[in-house]
């Protein structure tokens, strides 16, 4: 193998066999695909999470309007029932039908 020139390992120089710098662009091409596939899976991973925070909350409050509407519908309720006199309240008395008049 030849001696390489003095000063950075990974610069090429006139005298590089081919061979070499296509092993290094390979090399370098391999490292930088896993690097990119590394940060992209980080920061799918920190975007789940926002995500997941989030769907959380709505949920919640979701939950929390529910409890909320069925509270203002339970107090309306109440809320007629003390001020509203029995008669209206309630359905008036059915007469009986009337009897056929004999002929």
């Amino acid at each position: 193998m030849p001696e390489r020139p003095s000063g950075n390992p990974g610069t090429p120089s006139a005298d590089t066999p081919v061979a070499e710098l296509v092993q290094r662009a390979t090399d370098q091409i391999t490292r930088l695909v896993r690097d990119e596939l590394t940060m992209a899976r980080a920061e799918m991973t920190a975007k789940g999470k926002r995500a997941g925070i989030g769907a959380g909350l709505l949920g919640g409050g979701a939950m929390l309007g529910i409890f909320a509407g069925a509270t203002a519908v339970a107090t309306i309720v109440l809320t007629l029932a003390a001020i509203m006199p029995d008669a209206v309240a309630t359905e008036p008395a059915r007469r009986p039908p009337a009897r056929p008049s004999p002929p």
